[in-house]
This record gives C-alpha cells, sequence and structure tokens, in this order.
C-alpha cells in the first residue's frame, strides 16, 4: 500500500542536473488517494458543501511521504511547493513536506481542479462519471472551464515558478488529474487533444509525479514519469 516507484528516464535526469549553470527542473504532482464515502462527483472545494469536501486518507499521506522520500533520494534540490487550494491537494502536498521540509510552501488558487460544478451539483456519482469516460466538457453539464482556459491557468503557475527557481534547483506543483494533464500536454506538445482522448496517455495516477526539464533558453528539453503512470486514474 502507498508503494512509490521511480519509472522514467532518471539517468539523463543525473546527468542534466550536474550542469547545474544550465537546468532547473519542475515536477508536476497529482493530490495522494482520498476518502469520499458518498462516491460524489467532487469539484473545487469552493463549489461543494464543505460537508462533500474529500480529504486525503490514511492511503493516500503514505502515498505522498513515499514520494517525497523518490524525490530526496534522487537528489531534487527543491525550494519551491505550490499546492491548489482544494484540500485533498493541500493535505496532500502537507504530507509531502513532512519529508521535503521546504520552506516557501504556499497555496496558488490557479493550481485548483477544473471548474466544472455541474455534475455535482446534479448530485452524479463517480460510476456514472467513469462510464462517460470522466469527459465533462461538452457543455451538457453547465457551465464548465474550457481545456484552453485550464492549461493557460496552469502554465502560467508553472513558468512564473521557472522564473523563480535558479539553474540545478526543483519546484514542485501540486494539482489535480484533469489540470495536470492539460499542463502537461501543452507544455510537451503545445497542443491540446479532445477531451474524450485526456485519458490516452499523459494522465497521472493518484500521487503521481511527472519531472519537467528546462533549458537555460526557457525551453522544455526533457520531460519523463518519476513515477510509473500505470495505476488507477480516478
Amino acid at each position: 500500500m502507498g508503494c512509490i516507484a521511480l519509472y522514467g528516464s532518471y539517468p539523463f535526469l543525473k546527468k542534466a542536473m550536474k550542469k547545474e549553470d544550465e537546468t532547473k527542473s519542475i515536477l508536476i504532482v497529482r493530490h495522494g488517494k482520498f476518502l469520499n464515502p458518498g462516491g460524489v462527483v467532487y469539484n473545487r472545494d469552493s463549489v461543494m458543501k464543505k460537508s462533500d469536501w474529500v480529504h486525503v486518507s490514511p492511503e493516500g499521506i503514505i502515498q505522498m511521504m513515499a514520494l517525497g522520500k523518490l524525490i530526496k533520494e534522487k537528489g531534487f534540490r527543491t525550494q519551491y511547493l505550490w499546492t491548489s487550494p482544494s484540500v485533498r491537494a493541500k493535505e496532500s502536498a502537507e504530507a509531502l513536506n513532512r519529508v521535503l521540509q521546504v520552506d516557501n510552501f504556499r497555496v496558488v488558487e490557479d493550481l485548483d481542479d477544473v471548474y466544472c460544478p455541474g455534475p455535482y451539483r446534479m448530485g452524479m456519482t463517480m460510476v456514472e462519471l467513469e462510464t462517460l469516460g470522466g469527459d465533462v466538457y461538452g457543455g451538457m453539464y453547465g457551465e464548465v472551464e474550457s481545456p484552453e482556459d485550464v492549461a493557460a491557468r496552469l502554465s502560467r503557475v508553472y513558468w512564473r515558478m521557472a522564473d523563480l527557481l535558479t539553474p540545478g534547483e526543483t519546484g514542485i506543483l501540486v494539482t489535480h488529474g484533469d489540470s495536470s494533464a492539460w499542463l502537461i500536454r501543452k507544455l510537451v506538445f503545445g497542443s491540446l487533444p479532445e477531451p474524450k482522448h485526456l485519458r490516452d496517455d499523459f494522465y497521472l495516477p493518484k500521487a503521481g509525479a511527472y519531472v519537467t526539464v528546462i533549458g537555460s533558453k526557457k525551453n522544455l528539453i526533457h520531460s519523463f514519469y518519476l513515477t510509473d503512470p500505470r495505476g488507477e486514474i480516478y
């Protein structure tokens, strides 16, 4: 339970991290597993009743602390840890920071989940959402933030952190499933897939981490999963 395994191109990372005059790294992290006894389709805490907020579970805390140990073991020099304000992410980031002990820890509103209150307000269950493939972007559930807007706000946070990092340093962004997927797609490909294909690839499981390495010209020079991308998605 809570096992976090190294997955990606770590030999490249070791080589890149030796060139401390050239590269920085930002880890994009999804929150850990959480408690949702009612099976509700959760969204941002700001659109939910407080009694329906989903909190990180004991297993999720173990996941995040294991991830923190992995990050330390692999030699990342973490200087910044920013998190979504929703409690499942904030509590996950706090568990991660029990290990990392980063002083520059802050809540950033733009790291929040995709704004899509419709399914929650309709009383939809997670089982029902899963049968639809998780695609809530067609407008049938009312107002929803567009993928382009999600990618844009997450990208602003990403590059703001990149500007603060000095070569050889690492920053971590703790966010949500769809939010992280849209950001990774935008960074890696420069374009976004159809929403129905969002979970086809580059979709982090809970407590998953994706590494991006930034070059001296403020360009993405390499990226890979730090943890195994397979596993539970929702």
